[in-house]
C-alpha cells in the first residue's frame, strides 16, 4: 500500500483545485467576461479524507444567458476530469455524469449545471482543450501566487 505524504496530498489538491477554477474563468472569458480565480489553504483536521485547498471565481455577469451560466458551472469538473493522467475523451460523458450524481460538486457549480445538457458538455471541453496552455500557464500563476 502506497501512502502519500502530507506534502504530496497539498500539492495534488492545490493543482486539482487551481485546474478546476481556471476552468470556470477560462469559459466566462470565452464569453467575454472579465474573470478571476484564487486558491487558498483549507484548515482541516484530516488531509487524508477532506481537501487541503479550495477556491473560487469571480467572474463580470455581462451578457450572462443560462446556456453559459450552465457551461461556466460544469467547466471546473470537465477541467479536472480532462487534467487526470487516465483521461480518455471517449469517458468524459460517462465520468462527468457520475461525478454529478455523486454529490462532489459544490452548492454554487450544482445549482448552477442544473439542466446540463451533452451539448454544454462536448462545447466546454473543445473550449478548454483548445486553451489548455493558457489554463496550465493560470494554473502555475494562481500556485505560485500561494506556494
Amino acid at each position: 500500500m502506497i501512502t502519500m505524504t502530507i506534502d504530496e496530498i497539498s500539492a495534488r489538491d492545490m493543482r486539482k483545485i487551481a485546474i478546476h477554477e481556471c476552468g470556470h474563468a477560462q469559459i466566462a472569458r470565452h464569453f467575454g467576461m472579465w474573470a478571476q480565480s484564487d486558491i487558498w489553504r483549507t484548515e482541516t483536521a484530516n488531509p487524508y479524507e477532506e481537501r487541503m485547498w479550495t477556491g473560487s471565481t469571480r467572474y463580470q455577469a455581462i451578457n450572462r444567458t443560462p446556456l453559459r451560466h450552465r457551461q461556466i458551472a460544469i467547466a471546473g469538473i470537465v477541467a479536472e476530469l480532462m487534467d487526470a493522467p487516465d483521461f480518455e475523451v471517449e469517458s468524459l460523458e460517462e465520468f462527468f455524469t457520475v461525478s454529478f450524481e455523486c454529490d462532489e460538486w459544490s452548492l454554487t457549480d450544482r445549482e448552477g449545471a442544473i439542466g446540463w445538457t451533452l451539448t454544454d458538455l462536448r462545447s466546454v471541453y473543445s473550449i478548454l482543450r483548445r486553451n489548455w496552455k493558457a489554463i496550465e500557464k493560470e494554473v502555475e500563476f494562481l500556485i505560485s501566487k500561494v506556494a
